[in-house]
C-alpha cells in the first residue's frame, strides 16, 4: 500500500511538471488532503472538491470525489442541485442521485475574466445491478438465461444513469449561461466517447435541426449566434497544430483503446465564432 502511494505520488509529480497546466481536473481522488498539499508545490494555490471522500466498515475508502486544483483564483465552488422541481421535470426517479458528485467552481483568469468550469465523473459501463447468485447444480440454461438477462437490464441501467447525468450537466450549463455568460470548461471523465447516444446531448446540441420551427440552413445570422452560445466543443478539434490521427487513447480494455475523457469548451475558446 505505501509502495503503491509512493508511485502515485511519483507519477502525479511528474505529470504536473509536463503538463505546465494552469487548471486541471482530477478523478478518484481518495485523499483530497495529501492532493491539495501535492499540487500547491506545483504553483496550484487554489483547490476545491465536490464532496468527502467515502469509506466502508473496514475503513477502506470505496467512494472518490472529484477535485480542482487552480493557479487563478477561485471565487465560488458548488455543485449542481437536484430539486423535487427538476428531477420531476427531467423524467428522473425521486431516489436518483449522481454516481459521483459533480464540482463546478468559477475561477477568474487573467486577462481573460471569470470562467466556469465543471469537473465529472460520469457513471462507468460496470453494471449497475447485482449478478445473481445460483446455487449448487443450477441448470445452465437457467444461469444462462438470467445471467444474460442481468447483463442487459444491468449495462441499460448504467448507461440510462450516464445520459441522465450528461443531460443534468447541460441543463445546468445553460441556465448557467442565460443567467450569466461567461466562458465555460467541461473536464471529466465521460466513461463514453462523445460521439455517443448517451452523451449526444452534452456534445452535439451544436447540430440542432431547428429553432422555432425553422430549420438550421434557414436561420438568421442572430440566431445561429445564439444557439453556439450553448454549445459545448471537443478542446482537442479546436486545436490547430495537432491532427486527429495524434490523438491519444485514454482508456483500455484488453488491446482495444478508446477515448473517454474531454476537454469541452464553450465558443469562446473557438477562432471561428464571429
Amino acid at each position: 500500500m505505501e509502495i503503491s502511494t509512493r508511485r502515485s505520488y511519483s507519477w502525479i509529480n511528474r505529470y504536473l511538471s509536463l503538463m505546465q497546466a494552469d487548471i486541471v481536473g482530477f478523478q478518484e481522488v481518495f485523499s483530497p488532503v495529501a492532493l491539495k498539499t501535492l499540487v500547491r508545490d506545483h504553483g496550484f494555490e487554489h483547490f476545491a472538491i465536490a464532496d468527502k471522500p467515502r469509506k466502508d466498515s473496514h475503513h477502506i475508502y470505496n467512494k472518490p470525489v472529484v477535485a480542482l486544483a487552480s493557479k487563478y483564483p477561485i471565487l465560488r465552488c458548488d455543485t449542481i442541485k437536484l430539486t423535487k422541481t427538476n428531477k420531476r421535470k427531467s423524467g428522473l426517479l425521486p431516489g436518483f442521485r449522481f454516481s459521483r458528485v459533480p464540482l463546478k467552481v468559477e475561477i477568474f483568469i487573467e486577462n481573460f475574466g471569470p470562467c466556469l468550469v465543471y469537473v465529472v465523473h460520469l457513471k462507468s459501463n460496470r453494471s449497475a445491478i447485482q449478478t445473481p447468485v445460483f446455487v449448487k447444480g443450477e441448470s445452465w440454461d437457467k444461469i444462462a438465461g438470467l445471467s444474460m438477462l442481468g447483463q442487459g437490464q444491468g449495462s441499460w441501467a448504467a448507461l440510462k444513469q450516464r445520459g441522465d447525468e450528461a443531460m443534468l450537466l447541460y441543463q445546468d450549463m445553460v441556465r448557467e449561461v442565460m443567467r450569466n455568460e461567461r466562458p465555460v470548461m467541461l473536464l471529466g471523465d465521460l466513461n463514453a466517447s462523445i460521439h455517443s447516444e448517451s452523451l449526444q446531448l452534452i456534445s452535439a446540441a451544436r447540430n440542432i435541426e431547428k429553432l422555432k420551427g425553422i430549420t438550421r440552413r434557414n436561420l438568421p445570422r442572430e440566431a445561429q449566434r445564439q444557439a453556439r452560445r450553448f454549445a459545448l466543443y471537443d478542446g482537442f478539434n479546436l486545436q490547430d497544430e495537432v491532427g486527429a490521427e495524434q490523438r491519444k487513447s485514454t482508456h483500455y480494455f484488453g488491446n482495444k483503446g478508446n477515448v473517454l475523457d474531454y476537454i469541452l469548451l464553450s465558443k469562446d475558446f473557438d477562432h471561428s465564432y464571429d
